[in-house]
């Protein structure tokens, strides 16, 4: 059997090979369409032209994995490191166990060195640790989630909780409103801010409504400001759930924008942290009202690990560039 890899770009929604991805992920997942796909990874203003939205892997001709790729810039002590997401992999069912993944992982990793990347990252499900691992990445140690339930009794008290904060608040000089992602943006303008928890992580106007652009997800936003400070907060918003994707700006304001994101919660349900958080925004988190990881396993239990590895010898530690040492807030 021949086995062939094969980087793919896609220039619009129709192109031929996100119809050829969409079938192989459809097999076992739900929720993928060319137009998703084409959404999120096509047009990243921070990915190198000639950077691949995927690898393929096509064995006789026929696609039988694919893993997805998003460019993302960091920033330490002056320099900018370009960083390399892995999302979306997967191998077909007729062909798990010939070692393909390992494969696939080992050729975007030749791949992006030669293209300039300085350090692959990923947040992959549990069964990939041990092939991360096996080829030399290192692997973060698990956290849990923050979080907030909202149910009965107590979510009717928090919620007026979080309104009476934001009405105090506005007494005292903020200003918060809700917006667009695409609004948020814009006015980002040139902030250096968090972004998914990524402290290093260079986010500016054009990156962020990319990020957060509408053909991807139900998004919603909010930013606060006070004086020439401002602060923001980025969420999908799904039933009975809002997922926070994105946090910017100092902690006062970032908790008062998640007080703005909870107060979007219609009925029951919870506001949830979707990514590892930096300390910045664990004091945020905290001063929102929400939950640590003793509380949050009560509700539901979920943990996630950071997987990386560095591709140049200028790369400076990749750990400390994805802030993977978390603030232990069992005692929340």
């Amino acid at each position: 059997m021949a086995l062939e890899f094969k980087p793919l770009r896609f220039e619009t929604p129709n192109d031929q090979v996100l119809k050829d991805i969409c079938e192989l992920f459809l097999e076992e997942w739900k929720g993928f369409s060319p137009e998703a796909l084409y959404a999120k990874y096509a047009d990243n203003p921070q990915a190198p032209k000639a950077m691949p939205h995927f690898i393929g892997v096509y064995l006789d001709g026929k696609l039988a994995g694919a893993n997805g790729y998003i460019a993302t810039s960091f920033d330490r002590g002056g320099e900018r490191y370009l960083g390399v997401q892995d999302c979306d992999s997967y191998v077909g069912k007729a062909y798990r166990g010939q070692g393909i993944f390992g494969k696939l992982i080992r050729e975007c990793e030749r791949l992006f060195a030669d293209l300039g990347a300085d350090f692959l990252f990923g947040y992959p499900n549990e069964n990939s640790f041990g092939s991360y691992q096996r080829l030399g990445w290192t692997i973060g140690r698990s956290i849990d989630y923050q979080g907030k339930a909202y149910a009965g009794p107590l979510g009717a008290a928090l919620l007026a909780l979080d309104k009476a904060v934001l009405r105090r608040a506005e007494r005292q000089g903020h200003a918060a409103r809700e917006l667009s992602p695409a609004e948020l943006g814009a006015e980002a303008g040139d902030m250096r801010q968090l972004a998914g928890g990524l402290v290093g992580q260079f986010v500016d106007g054009p990156y962020l409504a990319w990020r957060l652009r509408a053909e991807r997800a139900d998004y919603k936003a909010a930013i606060v400001r006070k004086g020439p400070q401002s602060s923001w907060a980025a969420w999908r918003q799904d039933e009975g759930s809002v997922k926070i994707m994105a946090l910017g700006g100092e902690p006062e304001g970032m908790a008062l924008a998640l007080r703005c994101a909870c107060a979007s919660l219609k009925g029951r349900g919870r506001v949830q942290a979707c990514s590892p958080l930096s300390a910045p925004a664990l004091s945020a988190y905290k001063a929102a009202g929400f939950m640590g990881p003793a509380l949050m396993r009560l509700v539901k239990k979920r943990t996630m690990r950071v997987v990386y590895k560095a591709l140049s010898a200028r790369t400076p530690d990749v750990g400390s560039l994805l802030d993977v040492q978390y603030a232990d807030f069992d005692t929340v």
